[in-house]
């Protein structure tokens, strides 16, 4: 596929982004943000991750965005049915994240492909309709953690992430990449985390929900047992099915075997 990057003129090789939530929270944001609105949702504070416009409003919005600030919000539609022209607040759920534009790639389908970092969270406020879609934002609260506190957990989602890469992977994780990956503050590893599970965009915009760090590290053990738990009676079930079908072919082999001396 034939691409072309588009370029600002800006130049410029990082953005309030890249780094934790927490880093930019003294940044000034404008209150009003070009819409960009997502089917799914995957985004989090510090996460790079990217998008694409499909429709004429999309690739605007992306353009725009690209050209002016770099800022757009991302928010999750709750359903398909709705009139990109006149766009509601109802229409999205109410906590969605600040992104920066890294990068913009045209891609030979005539769609964008936009390349994208989580600045921060916001909540909506109002949805403003014209050319560009647009919405009223307000950040949401961020809050600073007790090192001592998180320990225990942190330790325990190593653990847990751990045995959910191997089963994942199907060959043990790699301890050195789950160390540096432990390294991230953890508001950060929170979210990278939470961005790898293969949970439902309900279950990601709930935990974007969530103010406090502990109970947020406390809902990523939540999912990670889950998966787990889930993944090892996949793995008991798969187990008895393949004894059963040996023992189904034991048993027919051992029946040929009768009639072949009988004959």
């Amino acid at each position: 596929m034939k691409t072309c990057v588009l370029n600002n003129g800006q130049n410029r090789q990082s953005g309030p982004g890249l780094g934790s939530e927490l880093d930019f929270q003294s940044v000034e944001f404008p209150s009003v943000l070009k819409l960009m609105p997502m089917v799914n949702f995957n985004i989090y504070p510090g996460i790079t991750s990217s998008i694409c416009a499909y429709t004429d409003e999309a690739r605007e919005t992306v353009l725009k965005s690209y050209q002016g600030d770099r800022l757009v919000a991302l928010f999750a539609l709750k359903s398909l049915n709705v009139d990109p022209k006149d766009l509601r607040k109802d229409d999205f759920f109410s906590v969605g994240v600040a992104a920066e534009i890294l990068s913009v790639t045209e891609q030979d389908n005539g769609r964008l492909k936009a390349n994208i970092v989580g600045v921060k969270r916001i909540l909506l406020v109002e949805c403003v309709n014209g050319d560009i879609p647009q919405v009223v934002t307000r950040p949401a609260p961020v809050e600073v953690w007790d090192e001592k506190t998180l320990s225990p957990l942190v330790r325990e989602v190593r653990r847990l992430y751990t045995g959910f890469l191997s089963y994942h992977q199907g060959k043990p994780a790699d301890p050195f990449m789950v160390d540096h990956l432990m390294e991230e503050e953890p508001t950060k590893l929170a979210d990278l985390i939470m961005s790898t599970l293969p949970i439902k965009k309900e279950k990601k915009i709930e935990f974007l929900l969530i103010e406090n760090i502990v109970d947020r590290f406390q809902k990523v053990l939540e999912h990670l047992n889950w998966e787990l738990s889930d993944r090892e009676a996949a793995a008991a079930i798969g187990k008895r099915v393949e004894e059963s079908l040996s023992r189904q072919d034991r048993e027919s082999r051992l029946r040929e075997q009768i009639k072949a001396i009988r004959v």
